[in-house]
């Protein structure tokens, strides 16, 4: 039985024994680099829904951050590390007017992760719930351990569906153990009717006091036993294997998942997969090609193929609004869109070329490429002078600065720019093949999220 595995609650050993723990390589533990890309990918969602809330001033302030990074080198403007993303949410929210003047007491606060094991617990009555264990991940609290006076207090907190607050535990924290993999709390779980909870981190700071990023936590209806029972039983297919293996992650690991349903729906098995199908035999072949398909019966008329950007999951690009945009562009261009996770030219591998070569050989089709980021510069150097193999181009880019652009290729092309002054759909004229350009005024990370739509009023200009 899956809880009979787990570890045995202890007494925390504080002082010390916090102030000494290791700080070993993350490639030794693939479960926690696991657990820490999602806890990136929250942290880029959060930052989303946080300029989506955010009034005009507030999104000035943080455009001027990316204009700043922009002026520093594309590098610096699109790897955009954990604590930029949190440091952000922040100006978003008006805890500050710069990410500089963010106090170290929230920043401390925000740079804690907590992974809780298993990482759901089970509804109960009475005094207390589950044992459960708290990693607590310092992601990048080492940035501003030389800011901290030697010891901080840290409090977690369990927050209910209603808001009602309980204390989980409390412990004095040496600044040396702020770094990763990070060090272990152990508590109990509250007495809970099902529902989602939320776990909590609180640090002082001399005196100072502030709160990190909230961590859900659900709380089910015979938790283990239905567990129990799903893994007696025979898989029923792929499915029924894929939600074993979520709940496994959760419950003896304590991995969140953005991609994966509450632990409810995979218990019920009401779950659906937010994630369409590979191109590949198995979905751990790396780097995966995912593809969506215009609605059953319609065959399609073109194929776009999108390169994800680099330095992010291609899953990413299928979450939440995201994901549900090029859903639609599928249905409304009719096209087969594939979102790739191989880089649109590599020399040392398989890129995105080699992928439409090999697409074209097994079922022609026009052939629409869509490249993010500043990965164009070596696609086009690639390329050289011959022609290209797709008939269309879609560069989503800050590279172009131009108060009227230029085509790139012979091929029609739409130029997207963001971190500019907002421009609908504009046709340029001259060159050799049709050229349109729209620009926007969030920058890169926040205005791919239009992207899709924008590509679909694009091709309508053809019907």
């Amino acid at each position: 039985m899956l809880h009979a595995l787990l570890p045995t609650a202890a007494p925390l050993l504080v002082g010390s024994m916090l102030a000494a723990a290791p700080s070993q390589g993350l490639q030794s533990d693939p479960i926690l680099e696991r657990h820490l890309r999602n806890t990136y990918l929250e942290r880029k969602l959060a930052f989303e829904q946080a300029w989506d809330a955010a009034d005009g001033a507030r999104r000035a302030r943080v455009r001027a951050v990316f204009e700043h990074r922009a002026s520093v080198g594309l590098p610096a403007l699109y790897r955009l590390s954990a604590r930029d993303l949190t440091d952000l949410v922040a100006v978003l929210e008006g805890a500050a007017q710069r990410p500089d003047q963010i106090p170290l007491a929230r920043r401390l606060a925000e740079s804690l992760d907590v992974r809780l094991i298993p990482g759901a617990f089970s509804a109960t009555r009475g005094d207390r719930g589950d044992e459960v264990i708290a990693r607590v991940l310092p992601l990048y609290a080492r940035l501003v351990a030389a800011e901290l006076p030697e010891w901080v207090q840290l409090t977690l907190f369990w927050v209910g569906p209603g808001g009602r607050e309980l204390k989980a535990r409390s412990e004095p924290v040496h600044r040396a153990a702020l770094e990763l993999p990070g060090f272990e709390m152990y508590f109990h779980a509250p007495a809970s009717e099902p529902g989602t909870w939320h776990l909590v981190p609180e640090v002082e700071v001399g005196e100072a006091v502030a709160r990190g990023r909230p961590v859900p936590v659900e709380c089910v209806a015979d938790l283990f036993p239905r567990y129990d029972r799903l893994a007696a039983g025979e898989p029923q297919g792929p499915g029924d294997l894929e939600r074993r293996r979520a709940l496994e992650g959760t419950l003896a690991h304590g991995v969140r998942d953005a991609r994966h349903p509450s632990v409810e729906a995979l218990l019920a098995g009401t779950d659906r997969s937010s994630l369409p199908p590979t191109l590949e035999e198995a979905t751990e072949v790396a780097p995966p090609t995912y593809v969506l398909l215009p609605p059953e019966g319609e065959q399609p008329t073109r194929r776009i193929l999108v390169v994800a950007p680099s330095l992010e999951d291609v899953e990413w690009s299928l979450l939440g609004e995201r994901g549900e945009a090029w859903r639609a562009l599928a249905a409304g261009a009719r096209a087969e869109v594939l979102l790739t996770g191989r880089p649109a030219s590599d020399p040392a591998g398989p890129d995105a070329l080699e992928l439409m070569a090999g697409l074209n050989r097994e079922r022609p089709l026009p052939i629409i490429l869509v490249v993010q980021g500043p990965d164009f510069s070596r696609l086009r150097l690639r390329l050289g002078a011959g022609e290209p193999s797709f008939q269309g181009l879609v560069l989503d880019t800050v590279l172009l600065g131009e108060a009227s652009p230029r085509p790139l290729l012979a091929v029609p092309t739409l130029l997207f720019e963001p971190l500019e002054e907002d421009l609908g759909l504009q046709a340029v004229a001259g060159g050799r093949a049709p050229l349109h350009w729209v620009r926007r005024f969030a920058p890169p990370p926040l205005a791919s999220r239009e992207l899709p739509l924008w590509i679909g009023a694009w091709l309508a200009l053809e019907e």
